[in-house]
C-alpha cells in the first residue's frame, strides 16, 4: 500500500511540525506494508536535508528564503506546484495523511480529496491559534477542508477544544507526540544549591516568533532582586523573526551577561542543553503538545508552562504561569525549595515514559489502514 504525505515542513524547514513527522516515521513500524512517499518543500539552496532510509521524498522548489518562516507567496507556490503533480500522479496513492492543515490540507478539496485521507491538526493550521491563520475566511476554509477528510486529528486536547470553536460539529481524534526518552545515565544529580558560579540555569527552546512570548521570559528575569539574578543563567534555543529584537530587549534590560541565544541547534545536539539545565520555561501563548516539551520532561526537567495541554497527567507534572510576575515568583520559590524542584523533575521524567514515537507511529499507520477498508466496505455494500 502507498502511503502519501503531504507536508509543507519537513526538517531542516520549520519548527515542531516538521520535527515531529520526522520523529514519528524514525519509529514507524516496518511490518505494516506501506511504502511512504512524502511531498515537501525544498530547503533553501547550500542547506541540506537528511532523508530517512525506505522513505521516498519529492520536493518541490518555492522560492524558500527563511528555514524557519514562510511568506504567504511561498505557502501559495508550494500549494500550486503540488496540486499541479496531483493533476498527473497515477495511480493515486492508496491513502493520504496531511500532517498540517494549512495550506496542503486545501488539495483534499479536489480530486486528492476521494482517496481515504487523514488531516493531521498541529497548531497554527488551526484558526485562533495564530494571527495570521485567525479570523472567518480561515473559519470557513477549514471547516471545508476538515470535512472533505476522512479523520481528523489533534496533538492534544486543548487544540481539538480550539479547532471545534472553529467547526462545532467536526469529529477529531486526539493522537499525542511522542518522546525518544534518553539513557537513565545521562541524567545529572539535583542540587541543592545556586551560586554566581553555579547558577540555575534556565532553558527555552522555541522558535522566535511573538506568540512564544520569550519576551515574558525576559521581562520575568527583570523582575528578579538583582541577587537572585546573579545566580540564574537563562539559555534560549531557537532562531526566528524576534530575534533581534529580543536581544536588543535583553540588553535594554541589562540582561546581556544573564541570557545566552544559541540560535537554532540541530536536534541531535539538545540533549547537552538538556542535561546542563534545572528548570525549562514555556511561555507561549499557544500550544498543541510541545515536542520541546516532552523533550524536558523526558530529561528530568520541572517544567513551568504558560499553557495547559489538555493531558490532565502532562499538566498535574507541570508548573503553571499566566504572567511575567509569575514567572519571576515561581522562579523564586523554586529556589528556595529545591527539593520541590527535584519532585517536580521526577514526576516529569515519569510521566514522559507514557508518550512514545512507536506508540503515535503506531497508531497513525492502524487510523489509516481502517480507512482505506471502510472506503472499500462502502463501496461494496
Amino acid at each position: 500500500m502507498k502511503l502519501l504525505i503531504l507536508a509543507y515542513e519537513y526538517p531542516p524547514i520549520g519548527g515542531g511540525t516538521g520535527q515531529a513527522l520526522e520523529r514519528m516515521l524514525r519509529a514507524w513500524p516496518k511490518d505494516t506494508g506501506w511504502e511512504i512517499e512524502i511531498w515537501t518543500a525544498s530547503p533553501p539552496k547550500g542547506v541540506v536535508r537528511n532523508y530517512l532510509e525506505g522513505v521516498q521524498y519529492l520536493e518541490f522548489g518555492c522560492a524558500k528564503k527563511r528555514l524557519h518562516y514562510w511568506r504567504l507567496r511561498e505557502q501559495l507556490f508550494l500549494l500550486w506546484k503540488i496540486w499541479r503533480k496531483t493533476l498527473g500522479d497515477d495511480p493515486f496513492p492508496d491513502a493520504v495523511l496531511v500532517w498540517g492543515g494549512w495550506p496542503l490540507g486545501i488539495l483534499l478539496l479536489g480530486a486528492l480529496g476521494e482517496v481515504p485521507s487523514l488531516l493531521a491538526l498541529r497548531g497554527s493550521d488551526v484558526p485562533g491559534f495564530s494571527g495570521r491563520t485567525s479570523g472567518p475566511f480561515w473559519r470557513f476554509l477549514a471547516r471545508r477542508v476538515w470535512k472533505r477528510a476522512g479523520l481528523v486529528t489533534a496533538n492534544s486536547p486543548a487544540l481539538k477544544r480550539m479547532a471545534q470553536l472553529a467547526a462545532p460539529r467536526q469529529a477529531i481524534e486526539v493522537i499525542p507526540n511522542g518522546i525518544a526518552l534518553p539513557e537513565e545515565s545521562t541524567f545529572k544529580e539535583p542540587k541543592d544549591s545556586w551560586t554566581e558560579e553555579n547558577p540555575l540555569r534556565i532553558l527555552a527552546v522555541n522558535r522566535l516568533v511573538s506568540r512564544k512570548r520569550i519576551d515574558w521570559i525576559l521581562t520575568a528575569f527583570s523582575h528578579l532582586p538583582p541577587k537572585i539574578r546573579a545566580r540564574v543563567y537563562l539559555t534560549i534555543a531557537g532562531d526566528g523573526p524576534e530575534r533581534y529584537r529580543l536581544e536588543t530587549m535583553s540588553r535594554e534590560l541589562n540582561l546581556q551577561t544573564r541570557v545566552n541565544f544559541l540560535g537554532e541547534v540541530p536536534s541531535e545536539a539538545m540533549t547537552h542543553f538538556y542535561n546542563a539545565s534545572d528548570l525549562f520555561v514555556l511561555a507561549s501563548e499557544a500550544e498543541g503538545l510541545s515536542n520541546a516539551l516532552l523533550e524536558a520532561m523526558a530529561h528530568g526537567l520541572p517544567c513551568l508552562c504558560a499553557t495547559a495541554t489538555g493531558f490532565s497527567d502532562i499538566d498535574d507534572a507541570t508548573l503553571r504561569t499566566d504572567r511575567p510576575e509569575r514567572i519571576a515568583q515561581q522562579i523564586r520559590l523554586l529556589m528556595n525549595d529545591p527539593e520541590r524542584l527535584t519532585e517536580y523533575g521526577d514526576r516529569s521524567r515519569t510521566i514522559a515514559a507514557n508518550y512514545s514515537w512507536e506508540g503515535v507511529a503506531a497508531r497513525y499507520s492502524t487510523v489509516l489502514k481502517l480507512s482505506i477498508e471502510e472506503v472499500k466496505s462502502n463501496e461494496n455494500p
